[in-house]
């Protein structure tokens, strides 16, 4: 289980606290060129406050809804926005065909990137995970084992309908 790198909730988290700080800067400045009461201008700070809370709240709240999975028989993608929409992107391990990583130069300095998964029937893309490279390692090696398994079952089944119909063969030649 894994979420986009700390980088990008750092980043969601710097425009509520410059917005904040320009907005009390703003206050501030009113506060001292017009003389007004020092009730409106405490309230209209615990209200910036409050609300500069809140959208820190929802950054993190955001940022922590979001989770790739990886288990032995698939890779999910799943992405919710509290009270607007839910959505959950999957492929079995075995459909894979192939996984890439794609990363720019600041998710190479800060060990981030995109890791991307292609199938038969389109691909899910990863997005913002730490150490790239060894999670597209680690898809493509339970993907990998997910195929062996998979042609071992196959070769399996083969074996067991040719004993029967050996088998039901052989009753017929000795009747």
């Amino acid at each position: 289980i894994a979420r986009q790198h700390p980088w990008y909730l750092i980043s969601s988290l710097a425009a509520p606290l410059i917005t904040g700080l320009v907005m009390t800067l703003v206050l501030t400045g009113i506060n001292l060129l017009i003389s007004i009461d020092q009730t409106l201008v405490l309230f209209l700070f615990s209200v910036l406050l409050l609300c500069i809370c809140a959208w820190l709240g929802w950054n993190v709240v955001d940022w922590a809804n979001d989770y790739v999975i990886i288990t032995d028989r698939k890779v999910v993608y799943q992405r919710k926005v509290v009270m607007l929409y839910d959505s959950r992107q999957e492929v079995p391990l075995n459909m894979i065909l192939a996984v890439n990583v794609e990363t720019d130069q600041w998710g190479r300095m800060l060990g981030y990137g995109n890791v991307i998964v292609r199938t038969y029937t389109g691909m899910i893309e990863l997005p913002r995970l730490k150490h790239p490279q060894e999670v597209a390692a680690m898809v493509e090696a339970q993907g990998y084992r997910a195929s062996k398994q998979r042609s071992e079952i196959e070769k399996q089944n083969i074996q067991s309908i040719l004993r029967k119909r050996y088998k039901m063969d052989d009753g017929n030649q000795e009747e």
